[in-house]
């Protein structure tokens, strides 16, 4: 069980949460879609070495995965830990701003 008072991705950098929001929201994107749909939430380029060294971290911490489509395209995915947690840092805002709110 989740205790919800208590921020359930603190070692996740922002970039890394809206990475894991995208994923969660659609079905799995090809590295490209998941750069352009980014660019587009945060109103800002993105480079390639940036979305990849997260997208490799989340890849290693088993929050999303990949799967080869072809010898250069890749699919990703959020895996059902990674959609736990962006879900668990939901509730923990929404009780957050309730508790600040109430």
């Amino acid at each position: 069980m989740i205790n919800h008072s208590v921020h359930p991705c603190p070692d996740l950098r922002g970039f890394q949460r809206d990475l894991l929001v995208v994923l969660a929201r659609d079905d799995a994107q090809y590295g490209l879609e998941l750069k352009s749909d980014l660019e587009t939430r945060w109103d800002t380029k993105i480079s390639r070495s940036r979305l990849y060294s997260n997208v490799n971290d989340l890849i290693e911490r088993g929050l999303i995965e990949k799967a080869e489509l072809t010898g250069r395209a890749n699919h990703y995915a959020i895996t059902d830990r990674g959609e736990q947690l962006i879900n668990a840092y939901s509730t923990w805002i929404t009780e957050s701003l309730d508790q600040t709110n109430g």
